[in-house]
């Protein structure tokens, strides 16, 4: 049966972190989870098990908040056995319990790149694009590769390898958008072709540049 689960403000001296915790955090991913605090706050209490005295689940915000000078923070107090802590924080820091991103992600993420750039990046967005489900199930192809490749002409290819730096590079360019279809019938974009004029694709980078 769960219990109840009881909020309150504590000395963040008193939260010791429990040694047998298997999560560690980097120096760089530290800073910009200490952005994320400064930005939004404390928007999820630490959980600490009363029985112990170990932190269950947010040994890294502790860190980073200690570090930022806090003193106190919002705590969820349970009353949990050695074995019932343990398996708690396995299960709050399982991955496979928490979902995954999914395509519509890309452009939420070259959304907040463009509005909030210096945010985008103290927040280390960018990472979650190797997380996203891709779709692999493409039925109908209706990509367009441009016949001028078969031409004598020069031309540059600029490789995408994420969704964000090529909707930055659509806006940039005037592109449209091309889409092959999946079984569900949602638009399945990987490998899209482009051949533009180069002298007026020049003139919007130089435009770009200036603005």
């Amino acid at each position: 049966m769960s219990q109840a689960i009881e909020i309150v403000q504590m000395d963040i001296k008193d939260l010791k972190p429990a040694p047998y915790n298997p999560r560690e955090i980097s120096d760089k991913a530290l800073k910009g989870l200490q952005e994320s605090i400064k930005q939004f706050g404390i928007v999820q209490p630490i959980v600490w098990n009363k029985r112990t005295g170990y932190v269950v689940g947010g040994h890294q915000r502790v860190a980073a908040m200690a570090e930022m000078g806090y003193t106190t923070v919002p705590v969820a107090i349970l009353d949990l056995d050695d074995q019932q802590e343990k398996a708690l924080n396995l299960a709050l820091n399982n991955p496979k319990t928490s979902g995954v991103f999914t395509e519509e992600v890309d452009e939420l993420l070259a959304e907040i790149r463009n509005s909030m750039p210096e945010t985008f990046k103290a927040l280390m967005l960018s990472g979650i694009h190797g997380e996203v489900k891709r779709g692999d199930d493409l039925v109908e192809g209706q990509i367009q590769f441009a016949t001028e490749l078969m031409e004598e002409n020069n031309y540059i290819v600029l490789a995408f390898k994420n969704k964000v730096d090529w909707l930055n590079a659509q806006t940039v360019l005037g592109l449209g958008s091309s889409y092959s279809r999946r079984r569900n019938g949602k638009p399945w974009s990987k490998g899209l072709g482009r051949v533009i004029d180069g002298p007026s694709a020049l003139k919007k980078l130089r435009d770009e540049a200036i603005q």
